[in-house]
């Protein structure tokens, strides 16, 4: 649920609360077998960005490298003696991926083929989620299944500055916080990826957990517009 937002900014288009009701008992079936046999799932690997400063030259150059190493320090400043979570994505195997499509209603694969794609994900080992945005992922379907009241902040550039990719770390300097959502267990929510955004409250050795329905085709605001207009029917 949206627990702030700036006066001139419509919530919507970061987070929406929907009223969707499908694949609560297949989330909690999830839940389990990721708890339970972990080993199952494969890790979701989207992009390679080394592992040492090194790597980093390699990718981006010398003076790039310099700029995200300077970003990275903000996130310290911002969040002074917390630790970076580590934040992992997983594919479905084929028995859960099938069933979990199975519990989509049809029209969202109409939106844009071969679209949405289902995914879960994993959250643990430290305090906060660095700000960062999606790469080609614009907007999913979110579902928390297990978590500690973590709250989810979006942002918004106040000024221009260069993304570095395949790394996507903001100038803090230059963007601020605009939305804060809490997301409650086994509510769908429409999630934009492609504005800034971090998690933060995270409880030092628990883990949370969310499958997902992503769209890289399609934006935010169309998403919540489809909903909005009683396919499924939602509520603010």
């Amino acid at each position: 649920m949206i627990v702030a937002h700036k006066p001139d900014v419509n919530p919507d288009d970061y987070c929406f609360e929907t009223a969707l009701d499908f694949g609560k008992d297949f989330g909690e079936k999830l839940l389990y077998e990721v708890n339970a046999n972990p080993a199952q799932f494969t890790q979701r690997i989207k992009y390679n960005r080394g592992n040492t400063y090194k790597d980093l030259v390699k990718l981006v150059g010398a003076e790039n490298a310099r700029e995200l190493n300077r970003r990275k320090l903000q996130f310290e400043q911002y969040n002074p003696g917390k630790k970076p979570i580590k934040f992992l994505q997983w594919f479905l195997p084929e028995n859960l991926d099938a069933e979990f499509y199975e519990n989509v209603p049809a029209w969202f694969f109409e939106m844009y083929a071969n679209e949405p794609k289902s995914t879960v994900q994993t959250s643990f080992g430290g305090e906060y989620l660095p700000t960062h945005m999606g790469h080609a992922r614009q907007s999913s379907l979110f579902m928390l299944l297990q978590g500690q009241e973590q709250e989810t902040r979006w942002y918004r550039p106040t000024s221009a500055f260069e993304y570095i990719d395949p790394y996507r770390i903001p100038d803090h300097d230059k963007i601020e916080h605009v939305v804060t959502a809490v997301m409650q267990p086994y509510r769908w929510y429409v999630f934009n990826h492609q504005a800034w955004h971090s998690v933060h409250n995270f409880s030092d050795g628990g883990v949370r957990v969310n499958m997902g329905l992503d769209f890289d085709h399609v934006s935010t605001v169309d998403l919540v517009a489809a909903i909005k207009s009683g396919n499924c029917g939602a509520s603010a």
